[in-house]
């Protein structure tokens, strides 16, 4: 029954309190299983581009792997504002020039933009995320516009979305809004989960 799953914003709030409890040296050990475990995927293999995010404090980081991703043959992208309700991917190297954008994040200040359709990856930060793939963010909206106007079902089609957490953030079936858009793959420190698999 859908009034048994939990609220977004409940679900928000849980995630947001288990993710202040994570010091930075766990993070740091928990976010490189994490990284481990995408470049051992079976279901997305480089060549390709790959759309990741520089992480908040006590989100999975994947920061330090960016060169082993761009040694696996992955060209890496970021997310870039562009107005209070849209952002769009813009690709970077090792030395690009990042600008704090419109949440204090770092973004490409230049670099070549690709629509999301033409993206192999995307990997999407959760605060919060259940076993169906519904995933929680902070709310604004950003990924799920930027990726709710890409069509298909598979990654032959548009992106594999593949969301990234704790695993004390997979929590019990959330509400899932008719503009949340799911993830194929959530890849945690202790495991991958692949909804409706």
């Amino acid at each position: 029954m859908e009034s048994r799953k939990l609220n977004p914003e409940d679900a928000r709030r849980a995630g947001l309190q288990i993710r202040s409890l994570v010091g930075v040296s766990e993070s740091r050990v928990r976010s490189g299983e994490v990284a481990i475990a995408i470049a051992a995927l079976d279901d997305v293999r480089p060549p390709g581009r790959m759309a990741i995010h520089r992480a908040l404090p006590g989100e999975v980081d994947l920061r330090s792997h960016e060169s082993d991703l761009r040694d696996a043959g992955w060209s890496l992208f970021l997310p870039r504002t562009i107005s209070d309700h849209e952002m769009e991917f813009a690709g970077f190297d090792s030395d690009a020039d990042l600008t704090p954008g419109r949440f204090g994040i770092d973004e490409p200040a230049n670099g070549m933009v690709v629509p999301a359709l033409r993206l192999d990856v995307v990997i999407c930060p959760c605060v919060a995320v259940d076993l169906e793939g519904t995933r929680v963010g902070f709310g604004a909206g950003y990924y799920d516009r930027a990726l709710g106007r890409l069509s298909g079902n598979s990654g032959v089609d548009r992106p594999v979305f593949i969301g990234i957490a704790w695993d004390a953030q997979v929590l019990s079936p959330i509400q899932r809004a008719e503009w949340d858009v799911p993830m194929d793959l959530i890849v945690t420190e202790t495991r991958v989960i692949r909804p409706g698999g």
